[in-house]
């Protein structure tokens, strides 16, 4: 294993043509950890990571019937689940508290649990989906989620609505409670603690993750 370090270097090269920056950064890192070293070591210039290269679902799919997979695709923007995520949730996954509607996700990214609120408007639509299922059901079975449905964008949707509902008068927050932008978002203020609540609905646990991948 460790003679195969000398052919990093060309690998991350050849990864560059390929893949996103984003990509390339966690192959080098996961590397790295590997061989006990930093990923400079490898000698390989990394490309510059931008949020205007994040274009993973920003645009329509086409040839995807939109409404004809309406339900899951409303699904999804109701519960931010992404799609690993839709495959394993089931009915006794969902519960009811202080008038709102949650779901346990169990498995979620990077194999963490969570717990997703489900917004207010999409709740009739989720419960007319778990209506009639057994406790142990899935909601969704696997082979009902097309190769191509959109769920990233979805889920990008959910942060973006619950962000909406969460985010406080900016006028109303002292400067150490703010989120300020920097380098192509430069002079852009976001609530901090609104990032922060919605970070954790979906599994992350960073501002300045919502920022960039999400509030565009």
């Amino acid at each position: 294993m460790i003679n195969c370090q000398k052919h990093v270097a060309e690998y991350l090269k050849e990864r560059i043509t390929k893949v996103s920056p984003y990509t390339v950064a966690k192959d080098a890192s996961a590397l790295a950890k590997l061989y006990g070293c930093s990923s400079t070591d490898f000698g390989v210039e990394m490309p510059k990571r931008r949020r205007q290269d994040i274009i993973r679902s920003r645009s329509e799919v086409k040839g995807f019937d939109y409404e004809k997979h309406r339900d899951i695709l409303d699904f999804v923007r109701g519960t931010g689940l992404r799609r690993s995520e839709l495959r394993h949730v089931k009915v006794s996954d969902f519960y009811k508290a202080k008038g709102n509607l949650y779901v346990k996700v169990q498995r979620g990214k990077g194999g963490k649990y969570r717990v997703a609120k489900v917004q207010p408007e999409y709740r009739e639509m989720v419960e007319k989906i778990i209506e009639g299922k057994g406790k142990e059901d899935k909601i969704i079975q696997r082979g009902d989620i097309p190769n191509r449905t959109p769920c990233h964008a979805y889920h990008g949707k959910y942060a973006r609505d619950m962000y909406k509902k969460l985010a406080r008068p900016l006028g109303t927050l002292t400067r150490e409670k703010k989120y300020f932008c920097r380098n192509d978002m430069k002079g852009k203020v976001f609530d901090r603690g609104a990032l922060l609540k919605v970070s954790r609905l979906l599994g992350h646990n960073r501002e300045d993750v919502v920022v960039s991948h999400y509030l565009r």
